[in-house]
């Protein structure tokens, strides 16, 4: 939601996606945002990271749509 917020005030997400999540997760975090006219959509991506060798969990995603500041 913070890169949806972010986006829709034209100030950008991923900075405001990062920032949302524990520092130890932020460097595996990327957003995209599509959308346009009245509303814009953000979907953040993070890198589950693995503790066992050899085990890759993959990504865990998320998106929220917000009305566009005008």
């Amino acid at each position: 939601r913070a890169g949806a917020r972010s986006a829709s005030l034209d100030r950008g997400a991923q900075a405001a996606c990062a920032a949302a999540v524990s520092s130890w997760l932020a460097g595996g975090t990327s957003c995209g945002t599509s959308g346009g006219g009245d509303e814009v959509t953000v979907t953040a991506r993070v890198d589950i990271p693995s503790i066992v060798p050899g085990w890759d969990f993959g990504s865990a995603g998320r998106s929220a749509t917000m009305p566009v500041d005008h």
